[in-house]
Order: structure tokens, then sequence, then C-alpha cells
């Protein structure tokens, strides 16, 4: 449902043009932004920029790192052998069996 004023004229194009000659021409803002705030923002900013980037980077790296995976046939490290060797002497079947 549009609503018209008594004119013709659609109120939410006047609206988004008011709003928009508004932004467009801001006044000057008498406010001072000291060396420390500027540098908390910019480190902030970068900081931000660079997470950013890493968390695409990583998901972008996801399918080539678990192709590699996949080529290499997914070869257990020594500290992985260990452990699931512990954990097979420790099952339950295991220790009654030892019995």
């Amino acid at each position: 449902m549009k609503v018209e004023n008594s004119c013709g004229i659609k109120t939410r194009g006047i609206t988004l043009l008011t709003v928009t000659a508004v932004l467009s021409f801001p006044q000057i803002a008498m406010a001072y932004v000291g060396p420390g705030a500027g540098l908390t923002l910019i480190g902030s900013l970068i900081g931000l920029v660079i997470a950013i980037l890493t968390a695409l980077g990583i998901i972008l790296f996801w399918p080539v790192r678990a192709l590699i995976r996949r080529i290499r046939g997914k070869q257990p490290t020594k500290e992985s052998e260990n452990v699931s060797e512990n954990v097979q002497e420790t099952s339950p079947e295991s220790v009654n069996k030892k019995k």
C-alpha cells in the first residue's frame, strides 16, 4: 500500500530525497580527535581487517588442506600412534582379557 499526500507525490520518495540531501551536505564538526584516539581507531581497523582476511584465508584453504590429506593418505604421527596404543590397552575388552 503506497501512501500519497494531497499533491500526489509519494512520501517515501520525498523522505528518501530529504535524507539523501541532508547526508550529502554535512556541516563542519567542531570536534578534536587527539592522536591517541586516532591511533587507537587505526590500530583497531587494521586488527579487524587482518582478522577478516585470516578467517577468509582459512575458509578458502580448507578444501585444499583436505585434498592434500586425501592424497597423502592421512599418515598418523608417532604421538597419535602412542595414544591409540594406550587407548587400546585400557579399553574394557583388553582389561577383561587380562583378568
